[in-house]
């Protein structure tokens, strides 16, 4: 029974963050009629901010949470004004059949900067992050990286 529901809190939790991004693209398509796939590193940066705070600087988790989500707020606000904006008004990236923004240039941009931010925190705090943290509750034990097997 244990099993079952370890696998069930395995679930939630790699079912609540996909739906994060699920409800980002629904919304985004529903508002602009165009799917932007970038919020996969939105959702990174807000990490990278949250660890920022809460490990490099000591702060508060709540502290952390709070400032990652301003950030982030801050970072689309000023990629809306400075990058999409100006390019839905030329016409650039959308493909007239389907609507699709195509920022990839962009997110592999930042897919390398997200890429040296960890490797310099990795180094700063001397291979102490933390690789798949849990909680126990209940039992049972929530973490962010799902079980590998069944067995």
């Amino acid at each position: 029974m244990s099993d079952l529901l370890q696998l069930i809190a395995n679930g939630l939790v790699t079912g609540s963050i996909i739906s994060i991004a699920a409800i980002g693209l629904s919304l985004v398509y529903g508002i602009l009629k165009i799917v932007n796939f970038a919020h996969g590193d939105y959702l990174t940066f807000g990490a990278f901010m949250a660890f920022l705070v809460n490990v490099t600087w000591g702060g508060h988790m709540v502290t952390a949470v709070l400032f990652a989500m301003a950030a982030t707020a801050l970072l689309g606000i000023l990629l809306e004004l400075i990058l999409w904006r100006p390019m839905r008004r030329r016409g650039a990236g959308i493909a007239p059949a389907t609507g699709v923004f195509n920022p990839h240039g962009a997110i592999m941009r930042s897919r390398a900067e997200v890429a040296e931010l960890g490797d310099a925190l990795d180094s700063k705090s001397s291979g102490a992050l933390p690789r798949a943290g849990s909680i126990p509750a209940f039992g049972i034990r929530l973490t962010c990286a799902p079980s590998r097997s069944l067995t």
